[in-house]
């Protein structure tokens, strides 16, 4: 036999296992192989291939049984810097759809809101704008005496939340609570501008306004602050965020002016009675409520606040729940012609005093011998002005006494003005009004301080006044002091009176 020779041999070795080392691994996936991957001869003879499965330089694998695929695109990826997947199909818990969403019904913020930021710049034009992203709008108020219109957003139950003063309307689509909404904030102010005791944030220009969702579930973002005791010393942190509180109106108080077209008075909560927590509401409000001191109330809504004073805003009558409140105060009519509201102060020039004088008795009265003298309390309680009446008053009429320097003071038609001469103007106090009748003083009222008699012109004795003993309180300045309920005299102007607003000469107390 003919020997081959050995160099033969190799080549042809050689060449076959050339040819098993090329081909598909495609072929292999037919049945059970001698090159199945239990028995590869690349993977235990190879050095060049033998950790290809798994080396991540490798690329995807095309081999069904080399193990678990390093491609990105295969599936649930096992590179620990891939990172949560974004893609909206990919079913991956952070995906677009998975979590937290900007979707419809999202009602959460997104991470890095931005308030933080806008809360802490400085008031004024921005040289860069800050970006608010995936913030939800919790309310949204109109303008209402020197309140401006707007919305607040807010990005957590925790805040921070901020009070944006531009018209909703100006906006596509305009906001409405439950919305999730982006922006860019171009300026912030502060309110009052320059306070020194605390302000507002707001802010007052915005690019970019964009909705990314709606329905958002507010609940989740309200804060229940009733049995928090820091609701006045911690009010920088929860300015304009979505609160919920319960309180009595304080039962001591009367409301006062809160502004145009406002009042408030002290809330006290189970934790706080603190003269810098205040309820505020607008007068429509306070009427269709029918609050009064003593009321106790559950109110939600965003918390307000003017310098270092938290407020409380019932800003619409659905913001507002009644617990209870004290019946009204049961005061019969008085027998006789009263003083029934006195505005001797108002903001800026003083160009709308007035005394209103109420008939509260079933039968017209005849004027005559009647006057009302204005009393200077800082000058011996000596007389100051007197306005002479005539003819009659009839049952429930209004008369309106004023000065000639009230020439902004606006009555109802049909309503008597008389001139009050001798005083230019009715002063701040310590000063006094007295009814005087042909038999003597009627009525008489002090406002600002006690003034407990009054020398009138022409006489020399001192008269004693039996109201002046106490005051009937002070006008701010925005509003009047009214008796409540109207004609109502138990001869106690401190509890007879309340400063109310707005003031209404001529025409019944609120």
């Amino acid at each position: 036999m003919k020997r081959t020779p050995w160099r033969t041999l190799l080549t042809l070795s050689t060449l076959l296992l050339a040819a098993c080392g090329s081909s598909p691994r495609t072929s292999n996936d037919g049945g059970p192989s001698a090159l199945d991957a239990s028995m590869r001869i690349d993977a235990s003879t190879s050095t060049v291939d033998a950790g290809a499965p798994m080396d991540p330089d490798a690329g995807p694998s095309t081999d069904p049984d080399a193990g678990p695929s390093m491609d990105p695109d295969a599936g649930p990826s096992m590179d620990p810097d891939a990172g949560p997947s974004m893609g909206t199909d990919a079913g991956a818990p952070m995906g677009t759809d998975a979590g937290p969403s900007m979707g419809t019904d999202a009602g959460a913020s997104m991470p890095g809101s931005g308030l933080s930021a806008v809360r802490a710049a400085a008031p004024g034009m921005l040289a860069r704008s800050l970006p608010v992203r995936g913030v939800t709008v919790t309310y949204v108020r109109p303008a209402l005496g020197d309140d401006p219109e707007g919305f607040f957003v807010q990005a957590d139950a925790a805040g921070p939340a901020v009070f944006v003063a531009v018209a909703p309307s100006t906006l596509s689509p305009a906001p409405v609570p439950g919305d999730v909404v982006s922006f860019d904030v171009g300026a912030i102010a502060d309110a009052p501008p320059g306070g020194t005791m605390g302000v507002q944030r707001r802010v007052t220009s915005l690019s970019g306004y964009m909705r990314s969702g709606t329905s958002a579930d507010l609940s989740r973002l309200t804060q229940e602050i009733s049995s928090r005791t820091d609701v006045v010393s911690a009010l920088d942190s929860l300015e304009s965020e979505l609160i919920s509180i319960t309180g009595q109106l304080e039962p001591t108080m009367a409301f006062a002016p809160g502004g145009t077209g406002h009042r408030r008075i002290q809330l006290t909560t189970a934790s706080v009675a603190d003269p810098g927590l205040v309820f505020r509401a607008p007068d429509a409000v306070i009427t269709a409520l029918d609050l009064r001191p003593g009321c106790e109330i559950t109110v939600t809504a965003p918390l307000w606040r003017f310098g270092a004073t938290a407020q409380v805003m019932g800003y619409d009558a659905a913001d507002v729940t009644v617990l209870s409140c004290p019946p009204p105060i049961a005061c019969p009519p008085a027998s006789h012609l009263v003083i029934n509201e006195i505005d001797y102060d108002q903001t800026g020039v003083d160009a709308a005093e007035f005394i209103e004088l109420y008939n509260p008795t079933s039968a017209s009265v005849n004027l005559a011998g009647f006057a009302v003298v204005h009393v200077n309390g800082a000058s011996g309680n000596a007389e100051l002005g007197r306005a002479t009446l005539t003819g009659t008053l009839a049952p429930g009429a209004f008369l309106v006494v004023a000065t000639s320097t009230a020439t902004a003071l606006v009555v109802p038609s049909g309503v008597t003005r008389v001139a009050l001469t001798g005083s230019t103007s009715l002063q701040n106090g310590p000063d006094a009004l007295v009814l005087l009748g042909p038999a003597g003083v009627v009525d008489a009222v002090a406002y600002e301080g006690p003034v407990a008699s009054a020398r009138f012109t022409g006489s020399m004795a001192s008269t004693a006044l039996p109201e002046g003993m106490t005051s009937a309180g002070t006008d701010a300045g925005d509003g009047s002091l009214q008796r409540s309920p109207n004609g109502c005299d138990t001869d106690a102007p401190s509890t007879n009176f309340m400063l109310l607003s707005p003031a209404t000469p001529g025409a019944p107390t609120r």
